[in-house]
């Protein structure tokens, strides 16, 4: 994979190489992990490691001067982690430690943040606040104008990634650096996270006054990854819509729960001939969808023989799925559903994802938000809404694209039927992955729906635990107490399947 980083691995944190006890900040293993990533990025980039040595110091050796008047507010194990871990060897503009952090923040920036759970902003720091919370790495413009970085708790010793200045730090979120370092490790080796050589550019695009949005004819890509840049500011990296990793994990928890399901209607488990995918490449090619995430996981995963996947959704017989509903969305003279901006251009880029319906509930609905998540920024005539669950729009050209999501749509009766009140999973509502753990958790993109995946375990910890019900037809909604009707769907239920 990478040298700099197999060497780490005895560094990294796994079952058999837990959190250790120390007093404060683990600097050694953190600083580690931090310049094993540097490194990586280097030489990812460059094609070798030479002259890494000669242009890198540590963060102290380059900026510790700057501390002369704060070293107290810092924690002694702060300060060893600032000797021993890498400032930022590429030293110019554009370039990024992380897909989404620029590099360690020094003073005076370090300092000037301090939580504040009551306001709906942060403001500057107290005297006691400033010695608990700094900025440990900063982000960038690319997230926002008023981005922040990566939080660290000098009492508790946990970092929390917070985007914005404004709103309040959810400071029991946090997690040792070590873990998060951990886990951008974790993201790269399985390439979901991407260090391009530096002859990959973002490729030419240029946007006409008639109507016409083009690109270059070749998109420059990694010839190992096929990956391509999506960002000039955050140099080497770029973030991969989806990976292998995520088609293979994806089919895998779909498999298990279609047999659990398939168990509990029969409870006999038997051997079984090969069986036939979701839908055949035949049906996949005539729906238009791209050979993406959603192609791949499709033709792999295994078909139910019941009907309802989860209460009250069944898969689109194949003749619907192959006539998606926003199948003609990029079709350069259909009206009715081109994308436009608000000075009524086309809007979006050559290459998108429109929503892929996979389930549906027979109806269609016309949403009262203007801003819904299908129809923004469309033209004034809106077609009715399928209901159902949808793969999310996705521009894999862009920062941060994700072709795993999912988002439901969903009238409010039919909401309230599948698990009920607000905040249930069968809700169009953006969801801060902030505020959800799992195992895939990465303090990583501040706001997108829920992973197919995660859909999927909730939806087996609901079946084995009987909080669903299973029937010949499939799965069904139980009613139970108020308690459980109004539970929302959060990563820790995902992630803890009986």
């Amino acid at each position: 994979m990478s040298a700099p980083l197999d060497e780490a691995s005895t560094w990294l944190v796994t079952a058999d190489q837990p959190i250790r006890e120390v007093d404060g900040l683990d600097f050694e293993r953190c600083a580690h992990l931090h310049n094993a990533i540097l490194r990586h990025a280097w030489l990812a980039s460059r094609g070798t490691l030479d002259g890494f040595a000669e242009q890198t110091q540590t963060y102290w050796e380059r900026y510790g001067d700057r501390f002369s008047e704060d070293v107290d507010a810092l924690h002694p194990s702060m300060v060893a982690y600032l000797k021993h871990a890498l400032a930022h060897p590429f030293n110019a503009k554009g370039t990024a430690f992380f897909i989404h952090l620029r590099d360690i923040w020094g003073p005076p920036g370090c300092f000037e943040y301090a939580p504040n759970d009551s306001d709906d902003e942060g403001d500057h720091a107290t005297n006691e606040e400033e010695k608990r919370f700094i900025v440990l790495y900063c982000s960038d413009t690319e997230f926002g104008s008023h981005w922040l970085g990566l939080i660290y708790d000098q009492t508790k010793h946990v970092a929390m990634m917070k985007w914005q200045i404004v709103g309040p730090l959810n400071a029991h979120r946090g997690r040792k650096l070590e873990v998060i370092l951990t886990r951008y490790i974790e993201l790269i080796k399985r390439d979901k996270i991407i260090a391009l050589p530096a002859n990959v550019s973002r490729g030419e695009r240029w946007r006409g006054y008639d109507d016409t949005s083009t690109e270059s004819d070749i998109v420059p890509r990694d010839p190992r990854t096929n990956a391509r840049r999506t960002t000039e500011n955050l140099d080497p990296w770029t973030c991969a819509s989806y990976c292998a990793a995520d088609v293979t994990e994806t089919v895998e928890i779909w498999n298990e729960y279609v047999r659990q399901v398939e168990f509990m209607r029969t409870f006999r488990r038997r051997k079984e001939p090969p069986r036939p995918s979701v839908y055949t490449e035949e049906t996949l090619e005539l729906s238009g969808i791209p050979h993406g995430f959603a192609y791949e996981f499709l033709k792999s995963a295994i078909r139910p023989n019941f009907k309802y996947m989860l209460p009250g959704l069944w898969l689109l017989p194949p003749k619907a799925f192959a006539n998606q509903p926003w199948k003609d969305m990029t079709e350069k003279n259909n009206s009715l559903y081109r994308p436009r901006d608000e000075w009524d251009t086309p809007w979006g880029e050559e290459g998108d994802i429109f929503p892929i319906q996979l389930l549906t509930n027979g109806r269609s609905h016309e949403p009262e938000n203007k801003y819904h998540w299908c129809l923004w920024r469309y033209s004034e005539e809106k077609p009715p809404v399928p209901q159902g669950l949808y793969f999310d729009y996705c521009s894999p050209s862009r920062n941060l694209a994700f072709e795993t999501n999912c988002v439901f749509e969903l009238d409010k009766d039919s909401a309230w039927k599948g698990l009920g009140g607000p905040g249930n999973i069968y809700s169009d509502t953006k969801m801060s992955l902030a505020q959800f753990r799992d195992e895939d958790d990465f303090d990583f993109a501040e706001y997108r729906n829920l992973e197919l995946k995660c859909i999927l375990k909730y939806a087996l910890s609901m079946v084995v635990r009987g909080r669903w019900g299973v029937t010949e037809d499939g799965v069904e909604y139980r009613p139970g107490d108020r308690a459980d009707r109004e539970t929302p769907l959060t990563y820790m239920d995902a992630g803890n399947v009986a």
